[in-house]
C-alpha cells in the first residue's frame, strides 16, 4: 500500500473539500465510505492499481442506473418463545450466542424446545441459523426490493447472481407469513364475519310477518326457542356454519366461534383459547420453514455480501464518472515533473482552463496581477496532486505527475500584520523543510505578513533550501525581480493583466507565462479609480497617472 501522503492543514482542507463534492454525487453513505479506500499514497504501483480498476469499471458500468439499494443487516435479537437445551460441554458456547434461554435439562412452558441431545426439535449445530434462522429469513424477505436491483445490477454488469436462488426459497415462507398476518387480524376478521351474517340475516327476515302472542315472547326470552322463528333460526345457522368453516379453513383448525343463534355473537373465551394454540403452532411451523429454507441458502449469503458491496462500489464509480463528465479528465501518467495540459480548477464556476508544468530541479516564484488567479493555480497544482496520488481522474487533457511524499499547501491566511503572525506562519513554513522526503511546497504570498526587505531574505532562503532539496516549490510573490536577481536558479512566472474591460473591471489572461514576471499593473487600477471618481479626486489620481506616462487622462471620462 505504501506510505499515506502526509498533508498540511491547508492542503488537507483542499482534501476534504475535493472529497466532500464527489460525496454529494454519492447516493448511499457506504458507497461514500469507499472513497476511504482512495486515500493519497506516495506508492506509483499502488496508484496504478487503482486508475487500471477505474478505468475497467467505467467501460463495464457504462451508463448504469442504480435505484433503491440499503445494507441487508441480519439484527439478531434475543427470543423467548423457545429455550436451547444442550450437553455440559456445549452450555459455554450456547450461552455466548445469546439467543435464547440455554439449559441441560428442558423446561416447560415454552413453544419451542430446541435441542441438540433429544429433546423437542433437534438441531445440527449452536448457530445463528439452527437457532434462529427466522430473523434470517424475515429479513430477506423484508427486502426483497433490494434483492431484485441487486440482481437487476449484476445482470447490467454481465454477473449471474445468487440472488435468483434466494429469492426463489424465501417466496416459500410466504403461506406462513400469510397466516402470521391471519392471525394478527383474526379479532378484525371475525368482527366482519359477524356483521355480514347478521345482515344477511335482516335482510333475510325484515320484510317477513310474524305475529307473536305474549307467552310466545317469554318463551323465546327464556330459551331462545320459538316454533315459528324455527326457519330463520336454520337459515342463521347456516350462515354461521359456513363462515365458521371459511375461518378454520384458512386457520387449518376446527373452532366454534360464533353462537349458533338468529343473532350470533362472538365467542370471545373460545377466540381467546384458539389465538394462544394458533401461536404455538405458528412458532414451531415459521421455526421450521425458515431453518428448511435458511439450510439451503446459508452458503449463498456470503456471495450475497459480495454482490451487495460490488453494488456499492459501482454507485462510487458511477458518482465519479458523472463528477469528472463536467471536464476533460484523463488519468495521469507518472514520470519526474508535474505538468498538466487544458486543466479546471474545482473550486471555481467556469473556469478558464490552465496549462502549467515544475520540473523536478524548478523551484519557482509565480508573480502577476492581484486577482489574476496565482491562489487558484496553487490550489489547482493541489487539486491535481491529490486526485493523481489518489488514483482519480484528473480535470485536464493530459497530466504527468510525479507522486511526492508531502504536500504543503500555506494559504495566505487573512491575520493583521503583527509578530504574532509572522512568528506563527515562520514556524510553519519551517515545518515544510525540516525531512528530505520528496514534496510539493506551495506558499501564497509570504510577504503579506512582514515587510517587504525582511520578506526577501526569509524567502529567498526558503527557495535555496528546497532547491537544494529538490522539492517542488512555488512561491506566490510581487518580488520576482528582486528574487530572480538574488537566486539564478528561480524560474520566475508571471499572469498579466492586459487591461480594462467595458465595466472598467481588470482583463486578466489567468494562463501564467513562463520565464516572464507578470506585471501587477498597477496604472491600470489607477486609472479604473480614475474613470470612476469626480472632482478633486479625480485630480489628483490624473497626476498619479502622468507619473506612470500616460498623458491622456484628459481625454477619459
Amino acid at each position: 500500500m505504501g506510505i499515506k501522503l502526509k498533508m498540511n492543514s491547508d492542503a488537507a482542507n483542499i482534501y476534504k473539500r475535493i472529497c466532500r463534492m464527489i460525496s454529494s454525487k454519492i447516493k448511499f453513505d457506504e458507497s461514500k465510505n469507499l472513497l476511504n479506500n482512495f486515500y493519497p499514497t506516495n506508492n506509483v504501483k499502488e496508484i496504478t492499481n487503482r486508475q487500471n480498476y477505474l478505468k475497467r469499471m467505467f467501460d463495464k458500468i457504462g451508463d448504469i442506473k442504480i435505484g433503491f439499494i440499503k445494507s441487508i443487516n441480519f439484527n439478531f435479537k434475543r427470543l423467548n418463545d423457545r429455550i436451547l437445551v444442550v450437553s455440559e460441554d456445549e452450555l459455554k458456547d450456547a450461552l455466548e450466542l445469546n439467543l435464547c434461554d440455554v439449559d441441560t435439562e428442558p423446561i416447560k412452558g415454552y413453544p419451542l424446545v430446541l435441542s441438540t441431545q433429544g429433546f423437542g426439535i433437534d438441531v445440527d449445530d449452536i448457530s445463528v441459523f439452527e437457532i434462529s434462522p427466522e430473523t434470517i429469513v424475515q429479513t430477506l424477505y423484508n427486502n426483497r426490493d433490494v434483492l431484485v436491483e441487486v440482481n437487476r445490477i449484476m445482470g447490467s454488469l454481465n454477473k449471474t447472481s445468487v440472488v435468483q436462488n434466494i429469492l426463489l426459497e424465501i417466496e416459500k415462507i410466504e403461506d406462513v407469513f400469510e397466516k402470521q398476518r391471519f392471525i394478527e387480524d383474526i379479532d378484525e376478521m371475525l368482527q366482519s364475519k359477524l356483521s355480514e351474517i347478521k345482515k344477511a340475516i335482516e335482510d333475510k327476515i325484515k320484510d317477513e310477518k310474524i305475529v307473536l302472542s305474549g307467552r310466545e315472547i317469554l318463551d323465546y326470552l327464556s330459551n331462545k326457542k320459538s316454533p315459528k322463528l324455527s326457519k330463520f333460526e336454520e337459515y342463521a345457522i347456516e350462515e354461521i356454519m359456513k363462515a365458521e368453516r371459511d375461518i378454520c379453513k384458512k386457520l387449518g383448525v376446527n373452532a366454534e366461534v360464533l353462537s349458533k343463534e338468529i343473532f350470533p355473537e362472538i365467542n370471545f373465551r373460545e377466540v381467546e383459547r384458539l389465538k394462544i394454540e394458533l401461536e404455538k403452532e405458528f412458532v414451531v411451523e415459521r421455526y421450521l420453514k425458515s431453518r428448511e429454507i435458511v439450510r439451503r441458502i446459508k452458503n449463498l449469503l456470503p456471495e450475497l455480501e459480495e454482490e451487495l458491496r460490488l453494488v456499492y462500489e459501482v454507485e462510487l464509480v458511477r458518482a465519479l464518472k458523472e463528477f469528472f463528465s463536467c471536464y476533460n479528465w484523463c488519468f495521469p501518467s507518472f514520470n519526474n515533473k508535474i505538468s498538466f495540459e487544458v486543466a479546471y480548477n474545482l473550486f471555481i464556476q467556469n473556469p478558464q482552463p490552465i496549462s502549467y508544468f515544475i520540473d523536478a530541479e524548478d523551484v519557482v516564484v509565480l508573480t502577476g496581477a492581484n486577482s489574476g488567479g496565482k491562489t487558484s493555480l496553487l490550489e489547482l497544482i493541489a487539486q491535481i496532486q491529490l486526485l493523481a496520488q489518489m488514483g482519480l481522474p484528473v480535470p485536464a487533457k493530459n497530466a504527468m505527475i510525479d507522486a511526492v511524499d508531502e504536500i504543503f499547501f500555506f494559504k495566505r491566511k487573512k491575520t493583521a500584520y503583527n509578530a504574532g503572525a509572522f512568528e506563527s506562519t515562520l514556524k510553519s513554513f519551517t515545518s515544510a523543510l525540516v525531512s528530505d522526503n520528496k514534496k510539493l511546497v506551495l506558499i501564497d504570498e509570504f510577504e503579506a505578513i512582514t515587510e517587504p526587505g525582511a520578506a526577501v531574505k526569509i524567502i529567498s532562503e526558503f527557495l535555496r533550501m528546497g532547491y537544494e532539496k529538490r522539492f517542488y516549490m512555488i512561491v506566490v510573490s510581487h518580488m520576482g525581480e528582486e528574487l530572480r536577481l538574488n537566486l539564478d536558479f528561480v524560474r520566475v512566472d508571471g499572469i498579466e493583466a492586459r487591461g480594462l474591460d467595458d465595466n472598467l473591471n481588470l482583463i486578466v489572461d489567468r494562463q501564467p507565462k513562463i520565464g516572464i514576471v507578470g506585471k501587477s499593473t498597477p496604472e491600470l487600477v489607477v486609472e479604473r479609480l480614475f474613470r470612476l471618481s469626480k472632482g478633486k479626486r479625480k485630480e489628483i489620481l490624473k497626476r498619479i497617472l502622468e507619473v506612470f506616462g500616460d498623458k491622456s487622462g484628459d481625454d477619459r471620462s
